[in-house]
């Protein structure tokens, strides 16, 4: 799928990274040893190692495989989307990390932001749907008077009256009870209410 891609910003970032060859080689045996160990590398594989300055290079090398001078990779990273359900499209903004490498050594990173439009996943589709019938239900629960719904009777006018389908009846009765239950805290009752009370009703 060809995006097209808006770019919102860039800037260039200097990232800290590991010390390099030189920086290391510099340090002491101890200090090189100290940074293996820190590393979670073994030293058991110098013992063997008799001569101090193999020693010493065995062990840079060895952090430079497992911690090299350059910035980890970076994935990119969403920072933002907003729905159009109308035309069953999202636009997304991402921000990205790009590490310049010249002759082989870190120079500096690109960080940008760039933002496009692509279709709604149907699964993203459902959790809106969801979200909006939990908001609808919740607006309805915050504009009731909570002493007319002290029975079983009102819990299940409220559950089933204004639903399309069993599953949305369960819902509407879930989100009352634990709405009830927590404004009325210990005064509070529950009422068990079956799936089958509520198809019938």
């Amino acid at each position: 799928m060809d995006l097209k891609k808006k770019e919102i910003s860039k800037e260039s970032v200097v990232f800290e990274v590991p010390p390099n060859y030189g920086e290391l080689v510099k340090l002491s045996l101890e200090e090189i040893q100290e940074k293996t160990l820190k590393a979670g590398l073994s030293l058991s594989q110098i013992e063997n190692i008799k001569d101090e300055d193999k020693r010493k290079i065995f062990l840079v090398n060895e952090i430079l495989r497992i911690d090299p001078p350059f910035p980890k990779s970076t994935p990119p990273v969403l920072v933002n989307t907003e729905y159009f359900p109308q035309s069953m499209e999202k636009m997304v903004r991402y921000k990205y990390v790009k590490h310049i490498i010249i002759e082989a050594q870190y120079s500096h990173s690109l960080v940008t932001e760039e933002e496009y439009k692509t279709p709604i996943l149907q699964s993203e589709l459902d959790i809106m749907n969801k979200n909006d019938l939990d908001n609808s239900i919740m607006e309805e629960i915050n504009n009731l008077d909570i002493n007319d719904y002290n029975s079983k009777t009102a819990i299940m006018g409220f559950a089933c009256n204004n639903a399309k389908t069993s599953g949305e009846k369960r819902k509407r009765m879930v989100m009352l009870q634990k709405h009830l239950r927590n404004e009325l805290g210990d005064d509070y009752k529950h009422r068990r209410i079956t799936n089958h009370e509520i198809s019938i009703y």
